[in-house]
């Protein structure tokens, strides 16, 4: 018995560490995705802010409206069981995002292999003088 515990106590020190870098790793996400919105700055890893969701969901939405009040922009940012949340305050605002014209596109370019064969033709074209 003594043997199998001494196997497995030398594996602990790079468990937590292996443990901390997924933590550390799962709180970089966040923030990248967070950015410069107002919102919690650090949550629990995994479940986010679902504890307090869950336990108080008034409190939990009023401090929600309270964060996207806080920028001109109306909106915040959260963590809820893996899942990255934006807060809107203003209804205006999904409304505006749904009516703004879309994107032109560049125009395609011919594939490589036309464009050689293009400019092949064009070639022999000025060599014969027509």
């Amino acid at each position: 018995m003594e043997l199998k515990w001494s196997m497995f106590t030398s594996y602990i020190p790079y468990f937590f560490s292996l443990l901390a870098l997924i933590l550390l790793l799962e709180q970089i996400s966040y923030l990248k995705k967070k950015r410069f919105l107002p919102g919690p700055t650090l949550v629990f890893p995994f479940v986010g802010n679902v504890i307090s969701l869950v336990t108080n969901p008034t409190s939990f939405w009023d401090l929600q409206s309270s964060y996207a009040k806080s920028t001109p922009l109306g909106i915040s940012a959260n963590y809820i069981i893996g899942r990255y949340i934006l807060y809107i305050y203003s209804t205006d605002l999904p409304q505006n995002l749904r009516q703004r014209p879309p994107r032109r596109l560049p125009p395609r370019r011919p594939p490589l292999r036309q464009e050689a064969l293009r400019r092949t033709q064009l070639n022999l074209h000025v060599w014969a003088g027509t």
